[in-house]
Order: C-alpha cells, then structure tokens, then sequence
C-alpha cells in the first residue's frame, strides 16, 4: 500500500520496542502510526484499497472494497449466483445486485439499513480513528496473543459509544491480527487480518 524507496528499512526487521514498552499508550501510539504509513502521510491519505473474505454461517464470501476519503466507499460481495454491490456516498447509500444474464437491479437504502450500511463509508478502521482523530477512547493496553503470537491487547471504544472492542497488534510489526467488536444490540464481528502489505 505504501511506496517504499529501495534503501528504507524493511517494516519487519524495525524495533518498535518490546511488550512491555509498548503497552504505553504514547509508545504503542507512535509505533502504529509509524508502522502503518507515518502519522502525515495518513492525514493525506485520500483512497484505499481492500480486498478479502467475510465469513457468515460457514459460508466464505469474497468481498473487494474501494474508500475515498471522508466517506465514500464501494464493496462488492461475490455471492455463488450473484454479485452485491453497495456504494456509501455520505448520508446516500444504494446496491446492486448483478445476477449473471440478467438486468442489474439497483435499490436505494434508507432508514436504519441505510445508517448501519453507511458505517461502509468509513474511511480508516476504528483504532486509526482513535489513534490519529480522537474518535473513541483506549480504555486499556495489555500483554497479549494471538494464536501464539505475542500481541498488544487494546481494549477500545468509539465516539459514539455504540461499539466496544478489542483488538490484537502483533508487537514485530504492529499490524492488526484481529478485532473483536461487541455492538449495543449484543451484536458482535470478528475482524481476521492477513499481511495487507503482500499485494500485487
């Protein structure tokens, strides 16, 4: 995702410090704005690019997302028969539904649905809001795993109040493993990194 010049320091062999170092706030802050990009060229950034699975009821679902900065985003679902798009343009959120042989059906969403799908639009993931807007609170900072591997356990929530979480960054790289979010509604989605750097 981030240009790299030929003589920079791979991310993987840097010291970000050890555990426990990085269990202080100011530290574990600085590391992982230094490790995703650098804290002014995150301010800069303007678009991304995801791409990976969701998993619901043992189905695996492939899933490409493109975001544009302040809110605006596109993610199309690839379902077995068919193709779910939903495009964020601020507060306006419709789908497509794109059925192989068959007209594209096209729907506007409003209400609830439409509020709860905006949250696509969402530019950075919730601890890069925290940590580079001030958008939510880090309640603790812990020594952790993840699957055996040694771990920073933050324990946050957001602005609003309506998401608490719990995510685990691996202390070589600090990148995300994991993110737990448990929702007012007793709703809860576990979000499952891989290395986002190996991109073609």
């Amino acid at each position: 995702l981030w240009p790299r010049d030929s003589e920079e320091t791979d991310a993987d062999e840097r010291n970000y410090g050890s555990l426990d170092e990085l269990t202080r706030f100011s530290n574990f802050r600085l590391a992982y704005l230094q490790a995703n990009g650098g804290e002014e060229s995150l301010e800069n950034l303007q678009s991304v690019r995801a791409s990976g699975l969701f998993e619901s009821g043992g189905k695996q679902l492939p899933f490409f997302s493109l975001k544009r900065r302040p809110n605006q985003s596109l993610t199309t679902i690839t379902f077995p028969n068919y193709e779910l798009t939903y495009v964020v343009n601020g507060g306006v959120v419709w789908q497509r539904v794109l059925v192989r042989g068959a007209d594209p059906v096209y729907e506007l969403k409003t209400g609830e649905e439409a509020a709860a799908l905006a949250q696509m639009g969402e530019f950075f993931d919730p601890i890069m809001r925290v940590l580079l807007f001030d958008e939510g609170i880090i309640e603790r900072l812990s020594p952790s795993s993840w699957m055996g591997t040694p771990a920073v356990k933050v324990e946050f929530r957001t602005a609003d109040g309506n998401m608490r979480a719990a995510a685990y960054i691996e202390i070589e790289n600090m990148r995300p493993l994991a993110r737990i979010e448990e929702f007012g509604n007793g709703q809860e989605r576990k979000v499952l990194y891989s290395d986002y750097r190996n991109v073609s």
